[in-house]
């Protein structure tokens, strides 16, 4: 996939789930997985904001904060996004460490009333975290679904920044997310 180049770049089984929770904010209390679920969500949103704006400082002091674990892409065509950033930094990100599934992110661009749908396998007793992050009118609204298409979780995005759950059996899972604003909406959904 080819990246336009912006400032800073030209420089250089079914079952129900055990738990569902769903958080308007990560606070103290809810620091760990969520917490670096919502923050990976709004660094990648916020690099891109920078990448394109050409602020060359302020891309690098974000991707060093991916210093201890930077998100995979869950998409091939997103493979080569955030090495295109380093580069235009002068960045070098560590290799992926960590858990299998995540972190990793998808991005992509909804149009007004537009929906995207995904299916991910989560693990039994494996805590699962959802995170949205998203550049535009917004709201976004997220429903996560089990392999019975029993709701999950579901929520605004504007209002609501993630979607925590633990199943309890291996199963896929349908993640949806649609733009309800009235312009196009670039999103980051991270899951770890």
């Amino acid at each position: 996939m080819a990246f336009v180049l912006a400032g800073c770049a030209a420089a250089s089984s079914a079952g129900e789930p055990r738990t569902t929770e769903t958080t308007a904010q990560a606070g103290p209390a809810q620091i760990g997985v969520s917490h670096r679920t919502v923050q990976l969500a709004d660094r990648l949103a916020r690099a891109e904001k920078a990448y394109q704006a050409g602020d060359c400082a302020a891309l690098a002091a974000i991707l060093t904060a991916f210093a201890t674990s930077p998100p995979r892409p869950l998409q091939a065509s997103e493979e080569s996004r955030l090495e295109t950033w380093a580069r235009a930094a002068r960045v070098d990100l560590p290799p992926m460490r960590g858990r299998v599934l995540g972190p990793g992110y998808m991005r992509g661009t909804l149009k007004s009333g537009e929906s995207w749908t995904h299916e991910q396998n989560f693990l039994a007793g494996e805590p699962a975290s959802l995170a949205v992050s998203n550049r535009g009118s917004g709201p976004l609204e997220l429903h996560v679904s089990n392999g019975r298409k029993s709701s999950v979780c579901s929520f605004r995005a504007s209002s609501r920044r993630v979607c925590r759950f633990t199943p309890i059996y291996t199963q896929r899972y349908r993640i949806e997310l649609t733009n309800e604003g009235s312009n196009d909406a670039v999103y980051y959904v991270v899951i770890d």
